[in-house]
C-alpha cells in the first residue's frame, strides 16, 4: 500500500483561516522574540474590510497581528495566496500556474518560493513542504540546526558557580594583585566573600579580576551561557535573558574574555558563537533571493526591499540547546 503524501493545502488552508480569524483569542506569541507576554492591542481594517486583533508585546514592545510574519502580510501576492494554495501539490510548471490563474508567472514563482519558506517555518521537519509539487523542486539555502557545545558549557557555568560561590568552607582563592597565597577572610559581611592578601595588604573576591568583576546582572549572564556556543542574533538572545541589546553585547564580550583566561589555547573561545548573523545565501523570504544585506538587527534585500529581522528557532532536546535554521521575520513597512 502506498503511504499518502501529508495535505499541504488542507495544512495551509487551516493555518490561513486561523491568521484570518477576527477573534482576540487565543493571543498568539509575538514574531519578533517569540515571547508569550502578549496583550491586546486594538483592532485594524485590512484591505478586505474586516477589522482583526492586533497585539503587543510586553517583552520586546513590539506591535503586530496574526498575518505579521507571514506570506499573507505580503502585499504584492498576499491577496491571491487563497487560488495559488490548491495548486501546490499539483506537478506542473508555475508558467502553467500563471495560465490557468490569469497572473504573470513572477507572481506565482514568488509565491511559491515564500509558501514553501512559511512551510517550513511552521513545520520545521520539512514534511509538508516536500508535498510541494508546483514549479519543480525547490532546494532553499538552509543552514544545518547547530546544538550546544557541552564542553564549553560545562566549563563556563562550573566557573561561574565557583566564582559567585558564598560558601566560606570553599579554599580561598590566590591575590589577583599579587599572586600570593597567604590571604585570610576579613570581618564584616559582603554579598561574596571577601578577602584580605597579607602580602600586598589588599582586600579582593573571587570575582576580582575577572570579567565577572562588577557584573550586577549576575543572573543573566549565567543564563546567556548555554546560548553562547549557538550562533543566534544580538537581538534574539537579548530577548531571550530578557536585557537590553548593549548589556548582552557586554556580557557575551565578557565571557569571550573568560573563555581565554581558561583557555588561552583559544580553542574554548573558538566554541562562541554568539552575535552571529546569517550568511549571503540565505534566501530572502519575500522574494527569495540571496540578497540581503544585514545590518543590526534589521535586514534589507536588495532585490525586493523588503525589511527583515533574522531568528533561529531553539528548543532542548536531550539535555541540549538547539538552534535550528536561520529564517527571516518582516519588520513593519517595506
Amino acid at each position: 500500500m502506498t503511504r499518502r503524501s501529508p495535505d499541504v493545502v488542507d495544512f495551509l488552508q487551516q493555518e490561513i483561516n486561523r491568521r484570518l480569524s477576527p477573534d482576540v483569542e487565543p493571543l498568539p506569541s509575538c514574531p519578533t522574540c517569540r515571547g508569550q507576554s502578549v496583550a491586546s492591542n486594538g483592532h485594524r481594517t485590512f484591505t478586505d474590510g474586516v477589522q482583526r486583533p492586533c497585539y503587543a508585546c510586553r517583552s520586546c514592545g513590539d506591535t503586530f497581528n496574526r498575518l505579521t510574519g507571514t506570506v499573507l502580510a505580503h502585499r504584492r501576492y498576499g491577496d491571491r495566496i487563497s487560488t495559488i494554495v490548491p495548486l501546490l501539490p499539483h506537478s506542473i510548471s508555475c508558467a502553467e500556474a500563471a495560465r490557468r490563474l490569469d497572473l504573470p508567472m513572477v507572481v506565482i514563482q514568488r509565491a511559491v518560493r515564500a509558501l514553501r519558506l512559511w512551510l517550513l517555518a511552521l513545520d520545521p521537519s520539512g514534511r509538508y513542504e516536500r508535498a510541494v509539487r508546483l514549479g519543480g523542486p525547490f532546494p532553499p539555502a538552509r543552514s544545518a540546526p547547530v546544538r550546544e557545545n557541552p564542553t564549553l558549557t560545562r566549563l563556563l557555568l562550573t566557573d561561574f558557580d565557583t566564582i559567585h560561590s558564598d560558601d566560606p568552607d570553599q579554599p580561598a582563592p590566590a591575590c589577583p594583585y599579587c599572586a600570593g597565597s597567604r590571604v585570610n577572610h576579613p570581618a564584616g559581611e559582603s554579598d561574596y566573600p571577601r578577602f584580605y592578601c597579607l602580602d600586598c595588604r589588599r582586600l579582593f573576591n573571587r570575582r576580582t579580576g575577572t570579567p565577572y568583576s562588577r557584573n550586577r546582572r549576575a543572573a543573566q549572564q549565567r543564563a546567556l551561557i548555554r546560548y553562547l556556543s549557538l550562533p543566534l542574533p544580538i537581538h534574539q538572545l537579548a530577548a531571550l535573558i530578557e536585557m537590553s541589546r548593549s548589556a548582552t553585547t557586554r556580557l557575551v564580550r565578557e565571557l569571550h574574555v573568560r573563555c581565554l583566561e581558561l583557555d588561552p589555547s583559544g580553542r574554548l573561545a573558538a566554541a562562541v558563537q554568539a552575535g552571529a548573523q546569517p550568511g549571503a545565501d540565505t534566501p530572502c523570504l519575500y522574494c527569495g533571493a540571496p540578497d540581503v544585506r544585514i545590518r543590526g538587527a534589521r535586514g534589507r534585500c536588495g532585490t525586493c526591499k523588503g525589511r527583515l529581522s533574522p531568528y533561529r528557532a531553539v528548543r532542548e532536546r536531550d539535555g541540549l540547546l538547539e538552534a535550528g535554521p536561520w529564517q527571516w521575520l518582516p519588520l513593519h513597512g517595506r
